[in-house]
């Protein structure tokens, strides 16, 4: 039943990630419920891996959140047993939620300068 195993466990690292994007867009479960037509008590199943997300609902999740479809597939191709999920701080995600928010140009500024002080730090 290794197969069954290893669904579980992918099933486990797209409903992580979901939930880890949807907190960095800055939406509430009951926004993403309400965009994709079911209530926010779907939406916590989904992101405990309660309730398998169809490939339909992974998609429109995708459009949502304006992500690409295999964002939510980032760690099924790494080593996971005895491996923690990354959880960003509320600083990390209100620092990428500035970021998004910024105009391209900016992006690329902010970028450099954050690159410039993390080299100056050693």
């Amino acid at each position: 039943m290794k197969c069954k195993q290893e669904m579980q466990r992918f099933d486990c690292i797209v409903c992580h990630n979901l939930r880890t994007q949807r907190c960095l867009a800055g939406y509430s479960q009951q926004y993403i419920g309400e965009q994709l037509g079911v209530t926010f008590q779907q939406i916590q199943k989904y992101e405990k891996a309660t309730n398998r997300i169809s490939a339909g609902r992974l998609w429109a999740l995708s459009q949502i959140l304006e992500i690409p479809v295999e964002t939510f597939f980032t760690g099924c191709g790494e080593p996971y047993e005895g491996v923690e999920m990354l959880k960003p701080t509320s600083n990390e995600v209100l620092l990428l939620r500035v970021l998004r928010q910024s105009p391209t140009r900016l992006q690329k500024s902010f970028f450099n300068m954050i690159m410039v002080m993390a080299s100056n730090r050693e």
